[in-house]
C-alpha cells in the first residue's frame, strides 16, 4: 500500500480495538472532553508551523491496569485508567504526555508495519503498531518540547514525564516494548536541554497549581475505574 493509504487504513482499526473483548471503554463526561479537547486545541493553535493538519480531537478512556497513552492518525487518543490513576499529578505533565502524542498524530509517525484487519485487536498488538524507533522519539521529544513552550505550558514537564517512565520501566514496558529504550532516550533528551538552557531544572518537584478542570477530570476517572 502507498503511505497514505497506510495512515487511512491504520486510523481505522480504533473500533476494532475497542469492540475487542476485554477492551472497557469509560465514556467521559461533556465536562471532561471538553477539558481533554481545550488541551488539544490549545497545543494546535500556538503552534501553526508545526501542527499544519485541520483534525478534531477523540479521547478514549479506556479501564486498564496497565498504563499507556498511544495515538492513531487523524487525532485519536487511548489513555487507560491506570496511567491516570498512578502516573498523573499535574496537569502540565498530563498535557505533555498529550502534546508528545498530537506531534505524533499530525506528522503521521507511526511505522509501517503489515497487518490483516480481523475485526479485533487486542491493547498489545495496536500499541506495538504505533511504537517509533528510539531515534525518531527523541526528535520527538524535541519537537514536544517546543510545542509545550509554545502553548504556555511548563515544557519541563516533559522532561518529569519520561523521568517517571523511566523510573517505572517495567510499568511501561508494553507501552515502548524495550524498557531499557526509556534510560536511554531521558539521557539523551537531557543532553538536548542542556544545550538548550544554561540552568539545571530537572527536579522532581513541580510547584505549579493546576487548574479545577484537572482535578474534575482525575476525580471523575477514579471514581468511574473499576480496574
Amino acid at each position: 500500500m502507498e503511505d497514505d493509504d497506510y495512515i487511512d487504513h491504520l486510523g481505522g482499526v480504533g473500533n476494532d480495538f475497542l469492540n475487542t473483548s476485554g477492551i472497557s471503554q469509560i465514556k467521559l463526561s461533556k465536562r471532561s472532553n471538553k477539558y481533554l479537547e481545550n488541551i488539544y486545541n490549545r497545543v494546535v493553535l500556538n503552534n501553526e508551523l508545526l501542527l499544519k493538519k485541520n483534525f478534531k480531537s477523540v479521547f478514549y478512556l479506556i479501564d486498564d491496569s496497565t498504563p499507556f497513552l498511544f495515538s492513531l492518525p487523524k487525532a485519536q487518543f487511548f489513555i487507560s485508567t491506570a496511567l491516570i490513576k498512578k502516573y498523573i499529578r499535574h496537569e502540565d505533565v498530563l498535557s505533555a504526555a498529550i502534546t508528545y502524542e498530537i506531534v505524533k498524530t499530525h506528522h503521521n509517525l507511526y511505522p509501517k508495519k503489515r497487518f490483516v484487519p480481523i475485526g479485533y485487536l487486542p491493547t498489545e498488538r495496536i500499541i506495538s503498531l504505533t511504537r517509533i524507533p528510539l531515534e525518531v522519539r527523541v526528535e520527538v521529544d524535541k519537537w514536544t518540547f517546543y510545542a509545550l513552550e509554545r502553548a504556555g505550558f511548563d515544557s519541563y514537564a516533559f522532561m518529569l514525564w519520561i523521568q517517571t517512565q523511566n523510573k517505572n520501566a517495567l510499568d511501561f514496558t508494553l507501552q515502548y516494548g524495550d524498557a531499557r529504550g526509556i534510560s536511554r532516550e531521558e539521557f539523551l533528551i537531557k543532553s538536548f536541554l542542556l544545550k538548550d538552557k544554561e540552568t539545571d531544572l530537572f527536579d522532581d518537584s513541580d510547584e505549579s497549581q493546576s487548574s479545577e478542570s484537572f482535578y474534575q477530570f482525575i476525580n471523575e476517572v477514579k471514581r468511574r475505574s473499576r480496574r
